[in-house]
This record gives C-alpha cells, sequence and structure tokens, in this order.
C-alpha cells in the first residue's frame, strides 16, 4: 500500500466485501431463486446504497468535528449485473487525519477494488 496507509484500509474493504457476499447469498436464499432476478439485483443496489449514504454521513459529520477518528472510510458503489454474474465495484475514500507526511495531518488514499459474486457462489437449493 501507500505509507500511512495499510492494514486497516484493508480490513474496512474486505469487510463491506464479505458484509456484500453475505447480504446477497442471504437474499438469494431467502427467495429461492435460481438466478439473479431484477429484484434481487435491485435489492442489493437499494440496501448497498442505503449502506455507502450512511459511511458518506458519518464521514461528513468527522469533517466537521473536534471529535474524530483518526482514520476511516466511506464509498460510492457501482453494480454491473446479469442473470447469473454481479460486478461490485467501490469507489472508496481512505482518510488519515494523523498522516505525518502531510503538513496539516490530512490524507486521502483513493482504492476501487471491484469483485465478483456468481450464481455458482449462493447456496444450493434444496431438493423438493
Amino acid at each position: 500500500m501507500i505509507i500511512g496507509f495499510g492494514s486497516s484500509e484493508h480490513a474496512f474493504e474486505t469487510a463491506e466485501e464479505d458484509a456484500i457476499r453475505g447480504y446477497a447469498s442471504e437474499r438469494y436464499e431467502a427467495l429461492g431463486l435460481d438466478y439473479f432476478t431484477d429484484e434481487l439485483i435491485a435489492d442489493i443496489r437499494e440496501w448497498l446504497d442505503a449502506r455507502a449514504k450512511a459511511y458518506q454521513r458519518m464521514a461528513a459529520s468527522y469533517k466537521i468535528s473536534t471529535d474524530h477518528p483518526d482514520r476511516y472510510s466511506y464509498y460510492w458503489p457501482t453494480v454491473i449485473a446479469d442473470a447469473s454474474n454481479i460486478v461490485i465495484k467501490l469507489s472508496v475514500h481512505h482518510i488519515n487525519r494523523r498522516h505525518g507526511m502531510s503538513t496539516d495531518g490530512w490524507a486521502l488514499l483513493q482504492t476501487k477494488p471491484l469483485f465478483l459474486i456468481e450464481t455458482w457462489d449462493m447456496p444450493d437449493r434444496k431438493a423438493a
């Protein structure tokens, strides 16, 4: 990674990917699907947008607060999907408010992790 950024940013991205995969799998199984329907894709987009907005609101409040964490992250999601695949891109901003190489202490690292969810990744349907 970059000086001043590393394991906590990677952990954030990994935790978000795990949460998104978990939600997609849970909804897929709950709906009893064999492929990714428009309804499921819309559900995932809506859930992910709400999650991203919560992080964005939190980051906006940190910018004007004197009581803030030294490091935090937020993102904007993009979802591209068809019946067999869902591709998710997160445009992530990682903020470090105590960066040693910055005159004002602020530093930003932008990453764009991509991940693929396939129907093969989903739970098998139970035989009737």
